[in-house]
């Protein structure tokens, strides 16, 4: 197995287990290889900076989203006319 499988290997078994246990875990994991197991701890770090984003949106991100779905693209506006942005036509009839 290739460091970088094994490094990806590891991550993933770690990151099933609970917080608490993953340091006894890549400690053991790991034995001496320091660089290794920080290494997968830095993924690790990373994982939960990206899950929390995603699981706790900003108030900006919740705005933006507020808006689209208020937009043309979203629904309300489309082809209003009222200056959305949406293209509208009208077609006209001519009286013979």
């Amino acid at each position: 197995m290739s460091n970088s499988s094994s490094e990806e290997d590891l991550f993933n078994r770690a990151l099933k287990l609970p917080g608490e246990e993953r340091a006894a875990f890549l400690k053991e994991a790991c034995g001496g290889d320091e660089a290794l197991r920080s290494g997968i701890e830095d993924l690790l770090a990373a994982h939960e900076v990206d899950s929390a984003f995603v699981d706790n949106p900003s108030e900006e991100v919740a705005e933006l989203s507020a808006q689209w779905k208020e937009s043309s693209i979203g629904g309300k506006g489309a082809g209003s006319g009222d200056g959305d942005g949406a293209i509208t036509t009208t077609a006209s009839r001519s009286s013979d």
